[in-house]
């Protein structure tokens, strides 16, 4: 069972802990405005079913800065404040960084990816972020904690989805008009290609996706086992 917050355990709690409580929290605000928005842009929306121009510009403000901010989960790791796998992390939030950065911002996609992943994205991490929130305080209670190891079962494949159609019909224009490249010669006397980048990227799921979902199914029999609930 969980236990009940008291106020001897919040007193007790290291700059650290406030730290990720605060910056929890404000993730959980700033995924909640994102899938409001997002649901609201659905609400009014009355184009094709099959793409949705604006739902991306909806909420793109709040998405960018957000997601872009994950980085600082990387630090966290780093300067030991959480115990976890720093590499992975570090996919994790990379291949959703390139997502805005490579794809959203600079081409105007228009197909069911964005919607996809953005809807997947939002719900994934208003649990993960509430679930990390609550448990840097007190232990976090059985119905959030099963969330938390549950729903990435059917989110994860939807997001993925939502990413790699987002590329796919972002790969012509950025061909087309050389968006996000670097031509030579530059001051830094670099090259980069965003269309091969991106198609490198494709490739990169096919062993990536697997490895990722494998790892948190281990984490799901880890923290559901009936050993580990009797100790919440």
């Amino acid at each position: 069972m969980a236990r009940r917050p008291d106020e001897s355990h919040l007193k007790e709690a290291s700059i650290p802990d406030l730290y990720l409580i605060l910056y929890n929290c404000l993730q959980t605000v700033g995924w909640i405005a994102i899938l409001f928005n997002t649901c609201l842009y659905l609400a009014m929306y009355q184009g094709d079913w099959k793409s949705f121009p604006g739902v991306y510009e909806s909420t793109a403000t709040s998405l960018n800065f957000f997601q872009t901010l994950a980085v600082l989960e990387v630090v966290h790791i780093m300067l030991g404040f959480v115990k976890s796998n720093a590499f992975l992390t570090f996919m994790q939030i990379l291949s959703r960084i390139i997502i805005i950065w490579l794809i959203l911002v600079p081409v105007p996609v228009t197909s069911v990816g964005p919607l996809l992943h953005i809807i997947a994205w939002s719900i994934t991490e208003i649990i993960r972020y509430f679930y990390y929130a609550w448990s840097r305080a007190e232990s976090p209670p059985y119905a959030l904690l099963w969330l938390r190891y549950t729903t990435f079962i059917v989110l994860y494949p939807i997001g993925v989805l939502g990413e790699i159609i987002s590329i796919f019909s972002a790969l012509p224009t950025i061909k087309e008009h050389s968006l996000t490249s670097l031509q030579m010669p530059n001051i830094l006397n670099w090259s980069f290609d965003s269309y091969t980048f991106l198609v490198l990227i494709l490739i990169g799921y096919i062993p990536g996706f697997p490895q990722l979902y494998m790892h948190m199914i281990k984490q799901r029999r880890k923290y559901l086992s009936p050993e580990k609930v009797k100790t919440q």
